[in-house]
């Protein structure tokens, strides 16, 4: 197998190009992309993959990720799910610590802060008192989708305060989950635990889908752990 390095990748013409380590393009189509989702692909991706020479130019063929270079769009994806949430008024849940929820819509977001509407009223919430949020028209699914842990219940944590304390998430594990299309289990710190596939995540959040229409946004301070998932699960 050869290894080189994303060149340029458009998904939506569907193909792109290799940089080998001779500095040589190798053509690539999105059908022959395995593991991960073509849309994932971006420049200095790292790759292996195996050479064919079809009418005298290198393409390539079974296509693999080996490490992932920092993904800007995420960022992009944050921001725009946050304004779509307030433009657009959607009801929102959120799950607070202490077993407690907040009902209603996201007026703005600040950096360690969110403001929600309550029927007409603006309440100030801690983002570290957040475990997660999903949309209200989701809360029957997510409410079923959504296990306990008694053993990690009962250790009564609670919010995380030093950075340094709290579950470390390394970046280019949680990329290569995300690329492969991985079925997790995400550990919270009051024992909640749910099962999906992550759609885009930042220092701070993770959008995890539960279904192909459901999700939910969870805040990275309040991991306890995650694991791939498992049949026998």
């Amino acid at each position: 197998m050869e290894r080189g390095k994303i060149k340029w990748f458009n998904d939506v013409k569907g193909f792109g190009f290799i940089l080998d380590k001779h500095a040589r393009e190798v053509f690539v189509h999105r059908k022959h992309i395995q593991d991960f989702r073509p849309a994932m692909v971006e420049d200095e991706d790292e790759v292996s993959y195996e050479l064919k020479i079809v009418d005298d130019k290198p393409q390539a063929r079974k296509v693999k990720l080996l490490n992932i270079a920092p993904k800007k769009k995420f960022g992009a994806m944050a921001k725009k799910f946050y304004k779509d949430l307030i433009t657009k008024k959607k009801p929102v849940v959120l799950k607070l610590h202490g077993r407690k929820t907040a009902e209603g819509r996201i007026l703005r977001v600040e950096p360690y802060f969110l403001y929600l509407d309550i029927g007409g009223e603006e309440l100030e919430i801690r983002k570290l008192d957040i475990k997660y949020l999903y949309m209200k028209n989701d809360a029957y699914l997510v409410q079923n989708k959504v296990r306990v842990d008694s053993t990690i219940r009962q250790l009564g944590l609670g919010p995380i305060e030093q950075v340094k304390d709290r579950f470390r998430l390394l970046w280019g594990d949680l990329m290569l989950h995300t690329a492969q299309r991985a079925r997790l289990i995400f550990y919270l710190l009051e024992g909640e635990s749910m099962l999906g596939m992550v759609d885009w995540f930042t220092k701070y959040e993770i959008h995890l889908k539960l279904t192909p229409q459901q999700s939910v946004l969870l805040f990275k301070h309040n991991l306890f752990n995650l694991r791939p998932f498992k049949p026998r699960d």
